[in-house]
C-alpha cells in the first residue's frame, strides 16, 4: 500500500517544488504571506458517509487531488484517486514526476492522463481494509498537511 501512496503524495510534492518559482515581478508579498514566504496554503479534508471516505488535498491555483474509497459492510471494495490540475503545465510536471518514478509497465497501467486530469486506480492498496484502517491512514497523509512541505510529509509516509 506504501507505492502506490508515496506516487500519490509525489504527485502533491512535484507540483509543490515548483510553486516558488516564477517569474513573478510582485514585490509585495503580503507581509510574509505572499511569493515565497513558505505558506504553501495546502487545504485537506476527509469526507465520510456510509460507504465511502473521501480524502482532498487542495494547493490552490495548482491542484485538487481527491482519492475515493468505496466500501461494502465495513470492507474496502474500490478506491481510486484523482488530481485535476488547474493548468497544462502543472500537469505536464506532476504526470512525468510519476512516470518518471514507475518502473514496470504493469504499475504504470494503473495510471491514465486525460487532459489535465491524471487518475490512479488505488484499489489493490486499499481492497480489503475497513473503514477505520482506511481513515487512520487519511488521518495520517493529512496531519500537519496545512502549510507543511509535502517531501517532509513522503517521507514520514513510507519511514
Amino acid at each position: 500500500m506504501k507505492k502506490r501512496l508515496m506516487m500519490a503524495m509525489m504527485l502533491i510534492a512535484s507540483a509543490f517544488a515548483f510553486t516558488a518559482c516564477g517569474d513573478d515581478d510582485n514585490t509585495d508579498n503580503n507581509n510574509g504571506n505572499g511569493s515565497g514566504s513558505g505558506n504553501t496554503g495546502i487545504q485537506s479534508s476527509i469526507n465520510e458517509t456510509d460507504n465511502s471516505l473521501v480524502l482532498t488535498i487542495t494547493m490552490p491555483q495548482m491542484y485538487t487531488m481527491t482519492i475515493t474509497t468505496n466500501f461494502r459492510e465495513d470492507e474496502c471494495v474500490s478506491a481510486e484517486g484523482k488530481v485535476e490540475c488547474y493548468s497544462a503545465y502543472v500537469c505536464d510536471i506532476m504526470w512525468e514526476n510519476l512516470v518518471s518514478e514507475i518502473e514496470d509497465e504493469e504499475e504504470l497501467a494503473l495510471y491514465h492522463r486525460d487532459g489535465n486530469t491524471i487518475f490512479m486506480n488505488m484499489t489493490d492498496e486499499f481492497v480489503g481494509s475497513t473503514k477505520a484502517e482506511v481513515r487512520m491512514i487519511f488521518q495520517y497523509m493529512t496531519q500537519g498537511m496545512n502549510g507543511e512541505n509535502p517531501f517532509a510529509k513522503i517521507k514520514r509516509i513510507v519511514a
